[in-house]
């Protein structure tokens, strides 16, 4: 039975490797690879993960992101679901795009504002890093950023809490 299956794997791989080549002989594949590189430089420079390639293409094993049920986020304000979709993936991965994010909302059965929602996680500084134009991340997965503590108003030299001044 391992010979058949065996067999089965090669013939796929053989008629896998025959489409492949009718794709690189594509225009479009061609500006795809180009795109690609493209992405990956600028990832380098942000300092950011390099995207996986079959992430982009939708291929690959299921577990490229996080698993989000249809209603994961139906009952959440936008902004709490963003930062449940960010520790959702931040084993594998630190930041977010903006797109991904409402992608993974959109599935979870919320769908926010888009400039609501950027206008919210670009606010929510003691929580959320923005690692670059639309994207972000989570400060906790960021030790070296460091951050106030929420709730707390920082104190001026006499003892007293930011807004008050002594009359």
């Amino acid at each position: 039975m391992s010979d058949a299956l065996e067999n089965a794997v090669a013939e796929l791989k053989g008629k896998i490797a025959e489409r492949v080549a009718l794709l690189k002989d594509d225009e479009n594949w061609r500006e795809l690879q180009r795109l690609y590189s493209g992405l990956g430089v600028l990832e380098e420079l942000c300092k950011l993960p390099k995207t996986d390639l079959s992430a982009l293409l939708d291929i690959g094993s299921a577990e490229v992101g996080p698993r989000i049920g249809k209603y994961d986020f139906i009952a959440d304000q936008p902004l709490d679901a963003a930062k449940k979709f960010l520790r959702m993936i931040s084993p594998k991965q630190k930041v977010a795009s903006m797109d991904e994010i409402m992608a993974a909302l959109k599935s979870g059965g919320l769908t926010p504002s888009r400039d609501e929602l950027r206008l919210s996680l670009s606010r929510s500084t003691v929580e959320i890093y923005k690692a670059g134009e639309d994207i972000y991340g989570l400060v906790e997965n960021f030790p070296n950023i460091k951050r106030g503590t929420p709730g707390r108003k920082k104190s001026t030299s006499n003892g007293q809490t930011g807004s008050q001044s002594g009359m």
